[in-house]
């Protein structure tokens, strides 16, 4: 019984050691792994691309010159991507990836990969359509226009903006007007020329049915954007309830529990150390045998354990009542009641308790 005990004193204090280096120190999050590259996969993947591209199947190529790319950044692989997305008449993304050919090729002091994406890049943006929107004068006041779901700040609105071809959609808004809606279909080399406004000033009772209310979807959100949750603030607004169980109360909870082991040690401890002074007593009149001597030196050692087990139960306690009772509350104060967790203590003939709100 006496080894039990002390292995269970041992582990308490342990384990309490181990509650409070983790309650006070976070464990850094590991770094994240370095991108790497793979020539060899990349050369693989730019081979069956490139068969596929002379073959003129552009849109089977594209996704091998792109994984070719993401493993092994060259010229001649953003050269190759640039000329799949010309022919599927993705224009935009082809600029930009003449734009970086080009550039990688001065860096790397290639002249004729250079010169030719300097080409390509010339011919590609002759081809490129254009489309200007205007704004109708006396448009009313905050009035926004998007561009296939892109807000066009008021230096692009007049500008004459390259896109790719096909249907492209331009939508005017305001305050309290209904939305209108401009569709628009472009081939290459065309020069569009558009004005816009947003549809007429609604009735009072239309802007109440589409005016958001609290947690309703925005209605100012632009034309094919994901809806985002409006969030209303208020003195009246019902504060969150957080979890009762948190980090905080946890750990006080084991350092209760391992407390509670502490002090229930501590008297069987004391009573071993007493029963075994009794009898190195009765051993030792008028001198201590050397069994006498062994259950004396027992005896203190059991003593020392049960002083421990009793000061790391109250130094357990005490920090579980402090990380208890100054966790975050679970709920709201009552109205005009501000204070904060109270914390007391109430004491009887040989005992000791704690009191507290939280």
């Amino acid at each position: 019984m006496t080894r039990a005990t002390r292995y269970v004193s041992c582990l308490s204090l342990w384990l309490s050691a181990g509650f409070v280096a983790a309650a006070g120190h976070a464990e850094p999050a590991p770094a994240a792994d370095q991108v790497r590259q793979d020539p060899a996969a990349a050369r693989e993947q730019l081979k069956v691309g490139y068969q596929l591209k002379k073959e003129g199947k552009f849109a089977e190529a594209l996704p091998h010159l792109l994984e070719s790319l993401r493993l092994h950044s060259q010229i001649k692989t953003l050269m190759n991507i640039a000329d799949c997305q010309e022919h599927l008449l993705q224009f935009a993304d082809a600029q930009k990836n003449w734009v970086l050919a080009r550039d990688q090729a001065v860096l790397q002091g290639q002249l004729e990969a250079k010169q030719e994406a300097e080409a390509r890049l010339a011919a590609l943006e002759a081809r490129m359509p254009r489309l200007v929107v205007i704004l109708e004068e006396g448009v009313p006041v905050g009035t926004e226009v998007y561009r296939d779901g892109v807000l066009l700040g008021e230096v692009s609105l007049g500008a004459a903006l390259p896109l790719d071809p096909g249907q492209h959609r331009v939508t005017a808004r305001a305050p309290n007007h209904g939305e209108r809606i401009f569709d628009v279909t472009l081939a290459e080399r065309d020069q569009v020329r558009i004005t816009v406004a947003p549809g007429p000033l609604l009735a009072p009772a239309d802007t109440a049915s589409v005016a958001p209310g609290p947690g309703a979807v925005s209605s100012a959100a632009p034309p094919g954007a994901a809806p985002v949750e409006s969030s209303i603030s208020s003195s009246s607004t019902t504060a969150e309830r957080k979890p009762f169980w948190g980090p905080q109360r946890a750990v006080a909870a084991g350092m209760a529990g391992l407390g509670v082991v502490a002090l229930v040690v501590a008297p069987v401890e004391w009573s071993v150390a007493d029963r075994r002074n009794k009898e190195a007593i009765l051993h030792c009149d008028p001198w201590c045998e050397e069994d006498a001597r062994d259950e004396r030196d027992a005896a203190e050692r059991a003593l020392l354990l049960s002083r421990i087990s009793l000061a790391a139960g109250v130094a357990l306690g005490a920090g579980a009542a402090v990380l208890w009772f100054t966790a975050p509350r679970n709920r709201e104060a009552p109205k005009g009641d501000t204070a904060g967790p109270r914390l007391g203590a109430v004491f009887g003939p040989g005992w000791l308790g704690v009191t507290g709100r939280f």
